[in-house]
């Protein structure tokens, strides 16, 4: 009997140049807008805390980019070497930008992206790149206004041990069904 867990190789399993192909379909949960100057993953109607909005698709890289997301300690995220036209909601992914009090998280363990709390329907979906980045390509100063914000975000091998504390405890309030994955400081393996 093949499950869910059988079927989906584990991420220490992939190699450099695996294609993950997610969900293609059309997804009517988001949508990608221009916000004060960027482009951003818009709600296009309510999504629910813990609900699926989107599947990651792409390649598998060893060594992280600008764009690239980090999925394990040597795994990334990123694009395929040809982009088929008008795909931009195929790799969702590339359009989260960051807050430090994040509507979303990246499920590496399942290759989705779910709601952290209810979001409503013109929201910016958003993560905290610091619960997946060990170290950034383009370090950046936070301009999110959180309360809790970490200000210069350059990866969480720059966190003190209070925010490692911090970034974990927020992790931890996630729906547990996810309690498998966990936050982990990654080591980097490219130069």
């Amino acid at each position: 009997m093949i499950t869910l867990s059988s079927a989906v190789p584990a991420i220490e399993e992939l190699n450099e140049g695996y294609e993950i192909n997610g969900h293609t379909g059309p997804n009517s949960n988001i949508t990608v807008q221009y916000d004060d100057g960027y482009k951003g993953l818009f709600a296009s109607k309510d999504i629910g805390a813990g609900s699926v909005i989107f599947h990651l698709k792409g390649r598998v890289s060893t060594c992280a980019n600008k764009y690239s997301i980090q999925l394990s300690r040597d795994k990334h995220l990123d694009f395929p070497p040809v982009r088929k036209p008008n795909d931009d909601l195929d790799y969702a992914w590339q359009y989260l930008n960051h807050s430090c009090d994040p509507n979303g998280y990246l499920n590496a363990a399942e290759y989705c992206f779910r709601a952290l709390r209810n979001i409503s329907k013109g929201e910016e979906i958003t993560f905290n790149y610091l619960a997946t980045e060990y170290e950034l390509a383009s370090p950046f100063r936070c301009g999110c206004r959180s309360v809790n914000c970490f200000g210069l975000i350059r990866g969480n091998k720059f966190l003190t041990a209070d925010q490692v504390a911090e970034l974990s405890d927020k992790k931890a309030q996630k729906n547990t069904k996810d309690s498998a994955e966990s936050f982990v400081l990654f080591v980097p393996l490219c130069g």
